[in-house]
């Protein structure tokens, strides 16, 4: 039996949600303990399973560090990990970390534990709008890019994203595409992320 520990910035109803709570639930019937850990889990806005079938550690009510921007969004993540790697914290054989990345080096360094990585599109693509598939002008394009001050602004971000995503023992992707756009935008990774698919109730 493995301790694994899931870890997700916002545990609400969406797909990135419902791949967390199947992997969890699935893994918790084959005899593993499970637990999921997250900044954010409003309980009138999460999939059911939620409240009753894996414990659930949110540190929402601990923290006053708000999500209006990426900063903020990763500070709460480091906020979360003051949870997982403090004096007397449970002991764990893997840590599932999805979406964000920030803090997979401090799980390996400070926690001494594997993990395994669940990316999803690189969000430095998505901030720049260079996959909007929606026809957009070239000045709207132009202005997703942004000037001086918005690459500044990215450059820590997109330099973090690629270190700590790399630092990770398994990198898995959701789709062959993103595996694809993965191995082409981070490429100082030199290992090919391994396609998990997420599942679908029927």
């Amino acid at each position: 039996m493995l301790k694994i520990a899931f870890i997700h910035p916002d545990l609400g109803i969406g797909g990135a949600e419902h791949l967390v709570v199947d992997a969890a639930l699935g893994l918790q019937n084959l005899g593993h303990q499970v637990d999921i850990y997250t900044s954010h889990h409003d309980l009138n806005h999460c999939f059911e399973e939620t409240k009753d079938g894996v414990p659930i550690e949110s540190t929402q009510h601990r923290s006053s560090i708000p999500a209006r921007n990426q900063w903020e969004i990763h500070l709460r993540q480091l906020h979360l990990l003051k949870s997982l790697l403090s004096p007397g914290a449970p002991k764990y054989d893997v840590f599932f970390v999805e979406q964000l990345s920030t803090c997979i080096t401090l799980l390996r360094v400070i926690g001494r534990t594997r993990v395994v990585f669940y990316c999803h599109f690189p969000y430095k693509l998505l901030a720049n709008g260079e996959f909007i598939k929606d026809p957009i002008s070239r000045a709207q394009r132009n202005m997703l890019k942004g000037g001086l001050l918005k690459r500044i602004y990215r450059y820590p971000m997109d330099w973090l994203e690629e270190i700590t995503t790399g630092q990770a023992d398994v990198i898995l992707a959701n789709s062959n595409f993103t595996g694809r756009v993965f191995k082409d935008n981070f490429q100082s990774i030199r290992r090919t992320a391994e396609v998990v698919y997420p599942v679908s109730t029927l």
